[in-house]
């Protein structure tokens, strides 16, 4: 079984369906090695505002318990082919198809940090590509097991999950009494 991915300038490429278990392996073959220096230093924390959110929607399904298993991320709903974005500056480690994941891109940067983004349209990147915060990599989709349209988003350090909501820039809540409040009075 086979999938497509849509490679840099869109051309199409024919990639194979991988396991999710190598989303395991491909974490831990290069994942938490993606440092370039001092500053990457996998023990030290991320200073602040190190990510950014990687597109824009709601939350659908957040991180934690799901059910008798772990939800291993956040999943963002937006509409089919909305940009995803890098949520920080670093190198492609996986472009490709798994199982459960669908489209997905795995990118490696520094701290010991990987971030993964399922369930992909199209997928813009290659493997080996060093991409930058804010950069568009792919398209939300609906591929592998999504109920819907959305991004799958996680942050792992040293191949273990933690809450994207610890990495990511707070939101604010737009309050409707706050719109229907007179400026200045």
């Amino acid at each position: 079984m086979s999938g497509w991915v849509d490679g840099v300038g869109r051309a199409k490429r024919r990639v194979a369906l991988v396991p999710a278990t190598a989303l395991l392996s491909v974490l831990l073959m290069g994942g938490c090695s993606a440092s370039r220096g001092p500053a990457g230093w996998a023990g030290a924390p991320p200073p602040n505002g190190h990510f950014i959110w990687p597109t824009s929607g709601e939350i659908s399904s957040p991180f934690g318990p799901r059910g008798a298993s772990n939800h291993d991320g956040i999943d963002i709903a937006a509409p089919e082919g909305t940009p995803i974005r890098a949520a920080a500056s670093g190198w492609v480690l996986y472009a490709g198809v798994l199982r459960g994941y669908g489209r997905v891109v795995i990118l490696g940067h520094d701290y010991g940090l990987t971030s993964v983004y399922a369930h992909s349209r199209d997928v813009y990147v290659r493997v080996g590509t060093r991409v930058q915060r804010g950069s568009v990599i792919a398209s939300v989709g609906r591929t592998g097991r999504a109920t819907g349209p959305n991004l799958h988003f996680e942050i792992r350090r040293a191949n273990v999950a933690a809450d994207p909501l610890h990495y990511l820039p707070q939101r604010l809540p737009v309050l409707a009494e706050a719109r229907r409040l007179p400026i200045g009075g």
